[in-house]
């Protein structure tokens, strides 16, 4: 009778041992978010100085149903739904401010096929990219990606992209931007890595097609006239080959250099865009510091100035200039920085001198 019981025993405690709670909502589901204060400057040669103060809310949603399959969801603050700027400005007399999405996919990796994903949907620019000189930082591509990584040591990335741009009437045909990417991270030391790479990026459909929010944004345009109305029309396509690389190493102090070369193959003239920086330091524990420079040279018609960084030169093409920044961490998850611009506007020609001073206090969650 005694065998009979502690056999008992024992076996409701082997169950107990090998249970597990239900997994909850908690463990397929994580939000993160920012929020970022700015004071902002910017003078311009022929313009009035303005100054101004502005914040960023981002608030991000990702969800894991399952090993193969993700969904991110974020919203963000936004003056208008810029595409580029998720910045608010204060103003309005203490008005409410609007929230856009920002970002909206479905990211599927099967477990057939480790190192690739499917992505589709409002997504985070799926290229790598040293720099911020054919995109803006803030830009989140709408269509469908898909990326793959192989190695360790030596690791080799693909991604290529089917993007939409403008959806026009049935009459007409849609923009889209199409890309592939190719990249290989070499490990060179225990502290230090080579990344080199290629990328091609096309746009379809904008040469002799109205300008993105009738705006140039610095590329060059035909003028049509039609009827009593003169419209302004894309000039050419860009079809952007782009060369990048970045060594990054840690000597006690973590550093690293980079540089992009891209030339867009359609354009006639104009056509190219280069950036060289290097980066100092890493904010990471409380009272650390960092701090980097760049100078970039961008051609009227290298690359689309619809998606180009929109603080250099207040945005587009057809500029030249330096950029300065530092941050220093207050405290965990708090960061202060300084951005510095001095640019000079079509170059070439009128020679406008830009400046932007950009202090930020930024906390993460």
């Amino acid at each position: 009778m005694l065998g009979l019981v502690t056999a008992a025993v024992t076996g409701l405690t082997v169950t107990a041992q090998e249970s597990k709670p239900a997994a909850t909502w908690t463990d397929k589901v994580t939000v993160k978010g920012d929020v970022r204060v700015r004071y902002e400057s910017i003078e311009e040669d022929g313009k009035p100085d303005r100054q101004r103060d502005r914040f960023r809310l981002r608030l991000g949603v990702d969800a894991k149903p399952s090993d193969e399959l993700k969904v991110g969801a974020r919203l963000t603050s936004s003056d208008g739904g810029d595409r580029l700027s998720r910045n608010s400005t204060f103003t309005g007399a203490g008005s409410k401010k609007d929230i856009y999405i920002d970002l909206a996919f479905i990211e599927y990796s099967p477990a057939a096929v480790e190192g690739f994903s499917l992505i589709a949907g409002k997504m985070e620019n799926p290229y790598t990219a040293v720099a911020d000189h054919i995109w803006d930082s803030d830009y989140t591509p709408e269509g469908v990606a898909v990326k793959y990584a192989a190695g360790g040591d030596v690791k080799a990335t693909l991604a290529a992209g089917y993007h939409w741009l403008i959806e026009r009437s049935a009459s007409e045909d849609d923009a889209k931007q199409l890309g592939v990417q190719g990249a290989v991270r070499i490990k060179t030391g225990d502290d230090s890595s080579l990344l080199a790479g290629v990328g091609y990026y096309a746009t379809q459909e904008l040469d002799g097609f109205p300008l993105i929010d009738d705006k140039s944004f610095g590329n060059s345009t035909v003028k049509v006239v039609d009827g009593d109305k003169t419209n302004s029309l894309f000039a050419s396509e860009f079809e952007v080959l782009e060369l990048f690389a970045q060594f990054a190493a840690n000597v006690g102090l973590p550093f690293s250099v980079y540089g992009s070369y891209a030339i867009n193959q359609d354009a006639d003239s104009d056509d190219t865009a280069w950036i060289a920086g290097f980066t100092v330091g890493k904010t990471k524990e409380v009272g650390s510091l960092e701090g980097g420079y760049n100078y970039r040279v961008i051609e009227k018609d290298a690359v689309l100035g619809a998606l180009t960084d929109s603080d250099f030169i207040g945005g587009g093409t057809n500029g030249e200039g330096h950029k300065f920044y530092v941050r220093y961490q207050l405290a965990k998850n708090l960061q202060l920085g300084a951005t510095y611009f001095l640019n000079a506007k079509d170059p070439d020609e009128k020679d406008i001198e830009y400046q932007r001073l950009q202090i930020d206090l930024a906390a993460r969650f």
